[in-house]
């Protein structure tokens, strides 16, 4: 119970600093250089695996940096379905055959969520004009007022 509310209290702590990182996209391609480095770091010097934060931050900067691609990678994904399947394909074939490294890890979770961009459906379910305006990413309502990540 302690290390749920941990990982909930950190991420809650980052993530206004999230949203400021990925403010545009060359900060945010700057960020994953360094995360990238952080979690070769941590992997290699400090012994720090997946229960890390600063060892993981590399797939929360991923998943940044699919968000701000978000437009054009839903076109090229669902322009190009086999393309991306077949790239979904090959990453969970080097997952499984490669063991869960990092880059692997990184190569699926990425392809992943591409091809959802791709689906018609968008992956959750429900098509993007039924989520109601409250859930999308903007001003979002806080004790002390709205958090804004647009």
């Amino acid at each position: 119970m302690s290390w749920t509310l941990a990982v909930i209290f950190v991420f809650y702590m980052l993530f206004p600093f999230f949203c400021f990182v990925i403010g545009n996209k060359k900060r945010a391609w700057g960020v994953a250089v360094v995360a990238l480095v952080f979690n070769w770091l941590c992997s290699n010097y400090f012994n720090a695996g997946r229960t890390n934060i600063v060892y993981d931050a590399i797939y929360f900067i991923a998943g940044g940096l699919i968000f701000l691609y978000r437009k054009e990678l839903a076109e090229f994904a669902s322009k190009y379905k086999i393309v991306a399947a077949a790239i979904l394909l090959i990453a969970t074939v080097a997952y499984f055959a490669l063991g869960s490294s990092t880059l692997t890890m990184l190569f699926f979770c990425v392809a992943a969520l591409i091809y959802t961009l791709g689906c018609r459906m968008g992956g959750t379910g429900q098509s993007s004009c039924q989520v109601p305006r409250w859930y999308q990413l903007r001003d979002l309502p806080v004790p002390h007022g709205y958090l804004s990540c647009a």
